[in-house]
């Protein structure tokens, strides 16, 4: 099979010849490895997109190369810190709720409801994810076209100032969340009707909400489910009446909620943080019918554990899942991954027998 037959065919719950496995490499031992070459910040977007298409079957936009070390100073004084693979943004500060609010209100819920050039912008995010595909060849890609917006307005301002501001103003960020659902319903449904002549199909579509931590969630049970799932599900809804698989992640314990993501109809979890307190075979148990994605954990285990230990992590993942998985690192490989231990989980992949 092919990485694209062989995804879609799991999607589908149709038998596979192997587990794929879905990742973002970010570890230049791991490139250097796959691609055969020697990596250099001139030659990295040729590397990158040549180990990916190597090793991976899937993954989502967020395919990054090596650049130079930078920090840049913003006009309000925010600094921004590009490090070798990957970018640091001082949090957004205000004097109080009444300013979050005007800010809300002009940078976040007039633009999200503004259509005037959405199917300009919806033609540029097709040719960007089109050039992408070509880029990943065979590598199933996953599309990400933003979300309900609740990671996002929490990172932009940092997690405890946005919980005073639930608090003092939840009516605009309730607002705020809803223009951000409209926009991404209205941007599938221009997707949809804009790449019908493409060659190269949208297949899924991958949403990123950090809602959870180590242990709980960062919000309450009660908050998500009647702010973030209802808005949740309506989006799902739009991604499969569009034809699309619909992939959802969280780092973080979301164990308390899987029936929730189950309800809205989350075909796809990542990345099953398992030192976080995600349990493989448990969800399997009461979701034989979610597929997971990631699952080997990128905290402890892969930087610090023995080959042999992260094969026996594999395994164990595949057989607690019976094989509705998807196996990669619980967030990226990233640099500090020895490259014994990537080989490990890749090749304990492509070596297990179904």
């Amino acid at each position: 099979m092919t990485s694209i037959e062989r995804v879609t065919r799991l999607l589908n719950k149709e038998p596979v010849d192997r587990i794929p496995i879905f990742d973002l490499l970010r570890n230049d031992a791991a490139i250097e490895y796959y691609s055969g070459g020697r990596l250099t910040y001139e030659n990295a977007e040729e590397l990158v997109y040549k180990a990916v298409g190597k090793i991976i079957d899937a993954t989502r936009p967020s395919v990054k190369y090596p650049v130079p070390e930078s920090e840049t100073v913003l006009p309000d004084g925010r600094k921004v810190k590009q490090l070798r693979w990957t970018t640091w943004n001082d949090p957004v500060r205000f004097a109080d709720a009444e300013e979050y609010e005007n800010y809300l209100r002009k940078e976040h819920i007039a633009k999200d409801t503004d259509f005037s050039n959405l199917e300009d912008n919806v033609r540029k995010m097709i040719d960007k994810f089109t050039a992408l595909g070509e880029k990943l060849g065979d590598t199933y890609l996953f599309w990400s076209i933003g979300g309900v917006g609740l990671g996002y307005l929490h990172s932009e301002v940092g997690l405890d100032q946005f919980s005073y501001f639930l608090y003092d103003c939840p009516e605009v960020i309730s607002e705020a969340l809803e223009a951000k659902t409209e926009s991404v319903i209205r941007k599938i449904e221009t997707i949809k009707e804009l790449s019908k002549d493409l060659a190269i199909q949208p297949r899924g579509l991958f949403m990123a909400e950090d809602i959870a931590f180590k242990g709980t969630t960062m919000f309450s049970p009660a908050y998500l489910r009647k702010e973030f799932f209802p808005r949740l599900k309506r989006v799902i809804d739009a991604c499969h009446k569009a034809g699309w698989k619909f992939m959802f992640h969280s780092d973080g314990n979301l164990m308390e909620i899987l029936d929730d993501f189950a309800e809205a109809g989350v075909d796809v979890l990542n990345p099953i943080e398992t030192a976080a307190g995600m349990d493989i075979k448990l969800i399997h148990k009461r979701y034989p019918d979610l597929i997971m994605a990631g699952g080997i954990d990128t905290s402890t285990l892969l930087p610090f554990g023995k080959p042999s230990e992260v094969r026996d992590a594999v395994v164990k993942a595949i057989e607690d899942s019976e094989g509705k998985i998807m196996l990669g690192s619980s967030s990226e490989m990233h640099a500090d991954i020895p490259l014994e231990n990537v080989i490990a989980l890749y090749e304990t992949v492509l070596d297990y027998k179904l």
